[in-house]
């Protein structure tokens, strides 16, 4: 009977999930059917205007989290997930409806994951994936320790909105490349997956102090807690290495070399050595837990630094996926 409930609540999901991503997208389509051209300016785009309907989903999910801080009332963890079900959806419509009207307003249309506003977007809809899937309870605190990442970047899309990076634009030419969705999307997983999994670094975190100083607590065991993050790293680290891999066989095609030493390739060396540095220590069992809860927390501003650092304060030959 578990078995049959754990599935149709995971069809559930699916189902809500795709209804969200179908109602941004079918608007975005419909209400613009033959009405775009070259010269449609970039704020009249319906994904445009869009966003901060959408962007405000996310809010709901992190205020419902946030307020179960004060109230410890079940039903806003409950609220919390749907809602952040819900924007991953609705950002994930948003996102395609965004590569339709591309096709429309540029000469040359393409994917719209190509700059660093489209994959700030990108990152969300991978966050709120992979939490909601990893994670089996509906009300579950997990969320609660995402919401401070989540609002981060929520934040961070309206204010790359705001000073126009939200234009859709003409691809360098080492970006048109057949590479460029596969390479995109895994880095993201692996990004998403890294986010989730140092959310539940910070839960463990905080429920070891709350056992070391004997309070009762709320949140799941430091066992489960620690489970959870590991589970989180097992899904992103093979996808982020293939994004690696594949990120070479691109470089090769597009620059002449696998391998340049350049910025970006050079962080993201970094990213994968912690993660597979948490993997061995974690398999071997050769640190405490807490320390590889530190691990992921660590391991997720190394991470943060590879996918905006370098593109905000480095240059390289990924600097078109700096801000304008």
């Amino acid at each position: 009977m578990k078995k049959v409930g754990f599935k149709s609540q995971k069809l559930q999901t699916l189902a809500l999930w795709l209804f969200s991503l179908m109602v941004p997208l079918l608007a975005i389509i419909l209400t613009q059917q033959g009405q775009l051209d070259f010269t449609t300016p970039h704020e009249d785009l319906r994904s445009y205007r869009l966003l901060p309907t959408v962007m405000a989903m996310f809010l709901m999910a992190s205020g419902s989290y946030l307020s179960w801080i004060f109230s410890k009332r079940g039903w806003l963890l409950t609220m919390g997930w749907c809602w952040l079900v819900i924007a991953g959806g609705a950002t994930a419509g948003l996102l395609i409806g965004r590569g339709w009207e591309t096709h429309h307003v540029l000469e040359q249309g393409h994917w719209s994951i190509t700059n660093l506003y489209e994959v700030s977007l990108l990152l969300l809809v991978m966050v709120a994936a992979i939490a909601c899937w990893l994670d089996k309870k509906r009300n579950s605190t997990l969320g609660v320790f995402l919401s401070p990442l989540i609002l981060a970047g929520v934040f961070f899309v309206l204010w790359l909105a705001s000073i126009g990076n939200a234009n859709p634009e003409h691809l360098v030419p080492s970006l048109k490349s057949y590479w460029l969705p596969y390479h995109v999307l895994a880095n993201f997983i692996g990004y998403g997956a890294f986010t989730v999994a140092a959310a539940a670094g910070l839960m463990h975190l905080w429920r070891w102090r709350q056992d070391k100083l004997g309070k009762p607590s709320l949140l799941p065991t430091q066992e489960v807690s620690e489970q959870l993050g590991f589970r989180a790293v097992v899904v992103g680290f093979p996808i982020f290495t293939l994004a690696v891999v594949l990120g070479s066989l691109w470089a090769y095609e597009a620059w002449g070399g696998y391998w340049s030493w350049d910025p970006k390739e050079t962080w993201a060396l970094i990213v994968w050595l912690v993660y597979a540095g948490y993997l061995h220590t974690r398999m071997n069992r050769r640190k405490p837990d807490v320390v590889l809860a530190i691990w992921l927390v660590v391991g997720f501003i190394v991470t943060m630094f590879c996918y905006l650092g370098v593109n905000m304060f480095l240059s390289g030959l990924h600097s078109y996926g700096s801000l304008n």
